[in-house]
């Protein structure tokens, strides 16, 4: 009777612990699965942060890049009021030396020019359109000048029509040009330009040519991940930037014609907003990230991209995960043991 009654205890106590065991295993797989599903979705949130930051980081140095050029101008658009204190061959020459100046200073720029009203230098000049304009060069190594009369006879469609209007400081949209006067290389280039402005009037404007030869260089440098890319993007949807050649000056619209309609990138870039988003790109589920790019006292900021696929994203986060889930699943294969003999007799 004893003995039967050990046994009936021994197997009460035996599902007891089984209970215990089997219930801890379960809160432990449960938990288990929870933090390594938390540390999946912690891990691709950092990449998607890391991401994100370089781009930002990126964006900054190329804006200062282009705030140190944009300086300059301003700073010879604001000091070129002096003009009406000289006699125009005075300040013709003095602009001339001082363009001069800031090409040692400067070799990156490939021109330096401006453009006055001459209506603003010529008081007997009636007419709303016509203007004096020169420009300085670096020729391959040596700095040249020239000086020439334009729009004597009607307004052009883009300097009188929008340039003028403006009254603004602005970066241009890119554009292929001849690095060298009679050269047959071109470059991609820009134009970074301030107004001169009296009394609320334009009366001129200032501008330096730059290639983007270096940005071409940065880009091509951008690699956060393993099949990552970027490019640069300008105001008005063109691509400034990208490692493959065939694509710059194109319009975005055109290359990314239905995530542009989906996400309004173009929209996004010319109002300076930084946007994110997860697309197909030839097959391959691509995280894009955007970025601003903002010249100060302009109203045409451009914007970097960084594009990155989404499972190399992931890479990382799905190796953590499934090595949590081996061990999930060893625990789960086993096998509990009886309770040892011994315990009969301790019963």
């Amino acid at each position: 009777y004893k003995l039967s009654v050990m046994k009936l205890n021994l197997k009460i106590q035996q599902k007891i612990q089984l209970f215990i065991i089997g219930s801890s295993i379960i809160i432990y797989l449960l938990a288990f699965g929870y933090i390594s599903l938390q540390a999946k979705k912690m891990a691709y949130d950092d990449a998607i942060a890391k991401t994100d930051s370089y781009a930002k980081v990126v964006a900054k140095d190329i804006a200062d890049q282009l705030n140190a050029d944009m300086s300059v101008v301003k700073t010879l658009s604001s000091s070129f009021l002096v003009y009406e204190s000289m006699s125009n061959p005075e300040w013709k020459a003095l602009f001339e030396s001082m363009y001069f100046e800031v090409f040692s200073k400067n070799p990156h720029f490939h021109s330096l020019w401006d453009s006055w009203e001459l209506s603003a230098i010529d008081p007997n000049w009636e007419k709303t359109h016509g203007r004096y304009s020169m420009v300085v060069t670096n020729n391959g190594g040596k700095i040249i000048s020239d000086s020439s009369y334009r729009s004597m006879e009607v307004e052009t469609e883009i300097y009188d029509k929008i340039i003028k209007k403006r009254k603004k400081p602005s970066i241009w949209e890119p554009y292929l040009d001849n690095y060298s006067i009679g050269g047959n290389v071109k470059s991609l280039m820009t134009t970074l330009n301030s107004p001169i402005i009296k009394n609320g009037r334009y009366i001129g404007i200032v501008g330096i040519d730059i290639t983007l030869n270096n940005f071409q260089q940065i880009v091509s440098d951008i690699k956060p991940f393993d099949g990552s890319y970027a490019f640069i993007i300008s105001n008005g949807g063109l691509i400034a930037g990208h490692s493959e050649d065939d694509l710059l000056t194109k319009k975005l619209e055109d290359v990314f014609p239905d995530d542009n309609n989906k996400y309004t990138i173009t929209q996004n870039i010319s109002e300076g907003k930084n946007f994110s988003y997860i697309s197909n790109e030839n097959g391959v589920e691509t995280y894009f990230t955007y970025v601003a790019i903002s010249i100060s006292g302009t109203e045409t900021p451009w914007s970097i991209a960084i594009s990155v696929p989404v499972d190399v994203i992931m890479a990382k986060a799905n190796r953590n995960f499934r090595i949590s889930s081996s061990g999930c699943q060893k625990l789960q294969d086993l096998e509990l043991p009886s309770p040892p003999s011994e315990l009969l007799f301790r019963i």
